[in-house]
């Protein structure tokens, strides 16, 4: 009715779409933080309707939620649609170069990966990366350990080290041992895939004695990553 009424524009619209649209976010927003998609997807989906500016901060925000539930249902084409919608929304609100860009495009590396779509996934992967050196972000660990697994799997096998090289370079600054232990193991596979057996019993034996630091010698991770070393011995 405000709308018919007093336009779009008018603060008193404004403040009614404002009350509809916060109790939305903020369910959906905890909705998607237990792991309930489904339900997060519904509550974002309640606010369609009222997203018809590409230039609304609200517009890029729920269409970058809305595919990531796509994408943890793993409904693709979905989270793609909306992922788009929301890049391209970011893009003329904040630049292709801004990190608001960067974070509306990082989950879709994901999602591109997951589909086999390794060129794409590798160029947003890069984009992000880029922009984040050049803003001296500091959370890149993550970036770098997917960029190593993407060229993991199309067997670039020296781009993927110099990623995990990256990515302990990080690890080694801020002290997260369980996150060092996962890199090497990693690497260790990444050698082992490539036939450089030396080198991924090398980083095989560093995992272990991390693992062991962290969890002690009776844990299952431990164990596991000790047969995993026995299978690399073995070839």
């Amino acid at each position: 009715i405000r709308k018919k009424v007093l336009g779009e524009d008018h603060t008193y619209y404004k403040n009614t779409l404002h009350n509809i649209k916060y109790p939305c976010n903020r369910l959906g927003d905890e909705l998607f933080d237990n792991g309930k998609y489904s339900d997060a997807l519904y509550a974002y989906s309640e606010l369609d309707d009222y997203l018809t500016d590409v230039e609304d901060d609200d517009y890029a925000y729920i269409y970058k939620k809305k595919s990531m539930c796509y994408w943890r249902m793993g409904s693709y084409d979905k989270a793609i649609e909306c992922g788009m919608r929301s890049s391209v929304s970011t893009s003329i609100i904040y630049g292709d170069e801004s990190i608001e860009y960067a974070e509306s495009i990082r989950h879709m590396i994901n999602v591109f990966a997951e589909i086999g779509n390794y060129d794409v996934a590798l160029e947003l992967g890069n984009t992000v990366l880029c922009i984040y050196e050049k803003n001296d972000i500091n959370d890149k660990f993550n970036i770098y350990a997917s960029m190593a697994s993407l060229y993991d799997n199309i067997g670039d096998y020296k781009s993927s080290v110099k990623m995990y090289d990256k990515a302990i370079s990080i690890i080694k600054q801020n002290g997260n041992m369980m996150a060092y232990s996962a890199i090497l193991n990693n690497m260790s596979n990444s050698f082992f895939l490539h036939r450089k057996y030396k080198n991924a019993i090398k980083y095989g034996k560093k995992a272990l004695e991390c693992k062991a630091q962290i969890m002690g010698e009776k844990h299952e991770e431990y164990i596991i990553s000790l047969l995993n070393l026995a299978q690399i011995y073995q070839k």
